[in-house]
């Protein structure tokens, strides 16, 4: 057994026993996630794809995204992924991670923050909408427009005034407003020469599509199970031509969702930019449609039992739709592909598709 191998299986075992959603609830209070984020921390998960000189554990990102995967499979309510990218994103600036829960806010435009001198530190001004873990977060990384560049700024998550939301599965989101709000020197890092601004949204939508392909492989496991088990006419309804035939579809979907995943998270540490951008076009797009006919197709298996709270499927499926909306969406990603296809003419376009 590799070395990723007994990490699988290390983190396959610490999620399925770490959380189990209660009938009807949305995730832990306060005090649990403390308690579920400290037991994580302890086992090394948020710093895996960090360097070893920064602090972490000297995985390449490919790899460590394979948590991330298990850590959505398992239906965890922990910000592993945010924390992760945020993480990653200060490395690519040399800077060491933050300690305890951070969280990335990454579009794939212009930064949305603007830094102006103030006194020996600077004033913070913009908008921040729908920020994962926000309010949860001891930091938030963000890019911020400095003079006539870009630079990380790490902001106190839990020291700002937020507007408290959820995404669909229940998750926290949050907004907030700022207005000169102040930041010492330390917590602006420059950007190295040449940085690519949309780095920082590619990580991102990257993980969103393994913790999509985490949870469709959940999904697809509980409509399997329940196939072979429930009952009607006298024989188990994954015994009928029609389940068989939806369950095939859903497996096709998920094995293509997952490798387009895979794709992306095989050039996290690709430092061409371009290469990255496709990836994870190809990715997001791909799984975000996957994750639309296997929600349905479970949802379809189970018929009503698997919509009521006291299930656990709805637990994965409302995490389907609400992850393939974020960090870009499939039609987002579809016209994103076809401007490349564009951009790139057909010789070119050949040869970054075999690339792949």
């Amino acid at each position: 057994m590799s070395d990723l191998d007994l990490l699988e299986d290390s983190a396959s075992r610490f999620f399925a026993g770490a959380h189990r959603p209660a009938a009807g609830a949305e995730g832990p209070d306060e005090a649990g996630l403390a308690r579920l984020w400290a037991e994580t921390a302890a086992m090394g998960f948020p710093l895996a794809g960090v360097p070893e000189d920064l602090g972490g554990a000297g995985m390449t990102r490919a790899e460590a995204s394979v948590l991330v995967r298990i850590a959505a499979a398992h239906v965890a309510p922990v910000p592993l992924a945010e924390t992760m990218a945020a993480s990653w994103v200060l490395a690519d600036a040399g800077a060491a991670p933050p300690e305890g829960i951070a969280t990335l806010q990454a579009g794939l435009g212009l930064p949305e923050l603007a830094l102006s001198p103030d006194g020996d530190g600077y004033g913070a001004t913009g908008c921040l909408a729908e920020v994962p873990w926000g309010r949860e977060a001891g930091t938030v990384v963000a890019l911020a427009r400095l003079g006539g560049g870009a630079a990380l700024v790490r902001l106190p998550g839990r020291a700002l005034a937020w507007t408290a939301a959820t995404n669909i599965a229940g998750e926290p989101r949050a907004a907030t407003a700022l207005a000169g709000h102040p930041l010492p020197r330390a917590a602006v890092t420059a950007l190295p020469p040449g940085y690519d601004l949309r780095r920082p949204g590619l990580i991102l939508a990257a993980l969103r599509a393994t913790q999509l392909a985490g949870a469709m492989q959940r999904v697809l496991a509980l409509a399997i199970d329940h196939a072979n088990t429930r009952v009607q006419f006298g024989r188990p309804i994954g015994r009928f031509q029609a389940i068989q035939s939806l369950l095939s579809e859903a497996a096709g979907h998920v094995a293509a969702g997952s490798a387009a995943a895979d794709g992306a998270a095989s050039r996290l540490d690709d430092p061409d930019a371009e290469a990255l951008e496709l990836a994870v076009a190809c990715a997001k797009s791909r799984a975000g449609e996957a994750a639309t006919r296997v929600a349905a197709i479970a949802h379809q298996v189970f018929g009503a039992v698997g919509f009521t709270r006291e299930h656990e499927l709805h637990h994965a499926t409302r995490r389907l739709w609400a992850w393939r909306e974020e960090a870009g969406d499939e039609a987002f990603w579809n016209e994103r592909l076809g401007a490349i296809a564009r951009e790139a003419g057909s010789a070119g376009l050949w040869a970054r598709l075999t690339a792949l």
